[in-house]
């Protein structure tokens, strides 16, 4: 059995959407962001990105002139208190609900660059079922002619070893012709969606996760340009 190493409260990233819509924060998170919470705290727009599967959230600190919802503290304690929360009982009904079981724990905070999206954080919820083969040309030919999406190279025991996003068949037909890809990588997997921003976010987003928890370091064949 492996050993699991149970991550104390007040260290923990891991956030969460409770059924009232309330989404938490920890204080990890309200640091890195840059965030203030409270009774002077910030306001965050949220935005949702829902298409073929796909359920990702967005957040983004507000201007001050502009709405948005009021980051409260998750917890009150004698200086002030900690974490955040926000209140967003509309996207709990509307939303969430209707696609996806609440509450949702353990979250794993994608803290986005500056560049190229006005977002802070993302919280990606839900994506479309992967589409798994063999890395190969006969592979190759079964995938639909023209489809956009996100795609995924992996190892036999499928640890990822790229991610990538656009026309899927063209993609992989690019890549069997890398030497150093097929010496490597001998699965792919991929989902289609409808819009290439999409797929061109998503694949931002899952780099960005994969750096945040493997010490900063991208996808072996994300160093390589084929």
């Amino acid at each position: 059995m492996p050993i699991v190493e149970i991550t104390p409260v007040g260290k923990s990233e891991r956030c969460e959407v409770r059924p009232n819509g309330a989404i938490h924060f920890t204080q990890i998170v309200i640091n890195r962001t840059g965030w203030r919470a409270g009774e002077q705290g910030d306001h965050l727009n949220v935005h949702c990105l829902l298409t073929d599967g796909a359920l990702i959230l967005l957040f983004a600190k507000t201007s001050p002139d502009q709405p948005g919802f009021k980051l409260h503290f998750l917890s009150r304690n004698t200086t002030g208190g900690s974490g955040g929360e926000l209140r967003c009982a509309r996207l709990a009904t509307q939303i969430l609900r209707p696609r996806i079981a609440l509450p949702i724990r353990d979250i794993v905070p994608i803290f986005l660059e500056k560049e190229p999206y006005p977002y802070q954080l993302a919280f990606i919820l839900q994506l479309p079922d992967w589409i798994e083969s063999d890395f190969s040309q006969t592979a190759a030919e079964t995938v639909p002619n023209r489809v956009i999406g996100v795609y995924a190279l992996m190892t036999n025991d499928r640890k990822i070893y790229r991610y990538g996003e656009g026309v899927i068949q063209t993609r992989m037909k690019e890549h069997l012709k890398s030497a150093e890809h097929t010496r490597v990588a001998k699965r792919f997997a991929y989902f289609t969606m409808p819009e290439k921003s999409d797929a061109e976010l998503i694949e931002y987003l899952l780099l960005l996760r994969y750096k945040q928890q493997n010490s900063g370091q991208l996808p072996l064949g994300n160093r390589i340009t084929a």
